[in-house]
């Protein structure tokens, strides 16, 4: 049996019809033209500020965590900021000190182990004849980083390390 195919006659659209679609689609797109216009030269140098105020604003990644309490309110855990101490003694150099010189690893560890409260034997000890990339200490205090910084020695690092207790 034969399947034949139904033909279906196209009625043409009312003329009023597409007059409206036609006039609708033109409105609507000279209105798009109009806001991109009013976008692009009138507002530029406002929307220019904003997008510049945007980009260049800094925002602190590693905020601090709120303190972990249990259901009857007790402190179980706290944000306690922790910084580990790097070393590169091929740039081991002080302030005031020309770029070319550099410093030895006994006269860093002079002004090091007062702050740390370690002897200089031992930081000396860690650094094994390597000239770069030496972890000195871990888990330093914040205070104790901020004087290492304040120390200005060049070829010194302190990461900062976030830390639960």
């Amino acid at each position: 049996m034969k399947k034949y195919k139904k033909i279906v006659r196209l009625i043409p659209l009312d003329q009023r019809r597409f007059k409206f679609l036609y006039i609708f689609s033109l409105l609507l797109i000279f209105c798009l033209f109009g806001r991109l216009v009013k976008l692009q030269v009138f507002n530029a140098s406002d929307l220019q500020r904003k997008a510049r105020l945007i980009q260049s604003s800094k925002t602190n990644a590693l905020k601090k965590r709120r303190a972990i309490v249990d259901r009857n309110n007790r402190l179980v855990a706290y944000d306690k900021p922790l910084y580990k101490l790097w070393a590169h003694p091929k740039y081991f150099n002080f302030p005031g000190d020309s770029i070319n010189r550099v410093r030895s690893i006994e006269e860093v560890t002079e002004k090091l182990s007062p702050i740390l409260d370690i002897n200089g034997e031992i930081l000396l000890s860690k650094f094994n004849n390597k000239m770069s990339g030496i972890k000195l200490l871990d888990k330093i205090s914040e205070e104790k980083a901020e004087k290492i910084k304040n120390l200005q020695i060049s070829g010194l690092f302190s990461r900062f390390r976030a830390s639960f207790r």
